[in-house]
């Protein structure tokens, strides 16, 4: 089933975020689409059954955030800090029984990535 919501973000590179994304936190490139020199107008890279499309900077930014759910954390944490991401919080766990950490790409962009909470009901909450 394909998701009915996509966040798209804007950079500058687009050629550098696709290969920043999919080598700093495991995206796959479902779908590129080039411009005739061959460097990337768009592309929709893919996380599970999640999707994030990138693009060109076509209007003024704006702050965004993208939530990513990951089966193994803390290796996740490792790669994307091997390959340049800046850390907003270090892997930590929640209120809500989840695992996450926070970074921002390499424009800035912030990312949060989580390992799945199978704690969903507020009462059931850690005090």
């Amino acid at each position: 089933m394909r998701p009915s919501i996509a966040p798209y973000l804007a950079y500058e590179d687009t050629d550098t975020a696709i290969e920043f994304l999919t080598k700093a936190f495991g995206f796959d490139v479902q779908i590129r689409v080039d411009m005739k020199d061959g460097s990337a107008s768009r592309a929709q890279l893919v996380y599970g059954n999640g999707i994030v499309m990138v693009g060109p900077i076509e209007e003024p930014r704006g702050w965004s955030s993208v939530y990513v759910e990951v089966d193994d954390l803390d290796p996740h944490y490792k790669n994307a800090m091997a390959f340049g991401a800046y850390p907003v919080f270090a892997p930590e766990e929640t209120d809500w029984g989840t695992r996450r950490y926070c970074v921002r790409d390499l424009e800035g962009h912030v990312w949060t990535f989580s390992s799945h909470s199978m704690i969903t009901n507020p009462s059931e909450w850690p005090q």
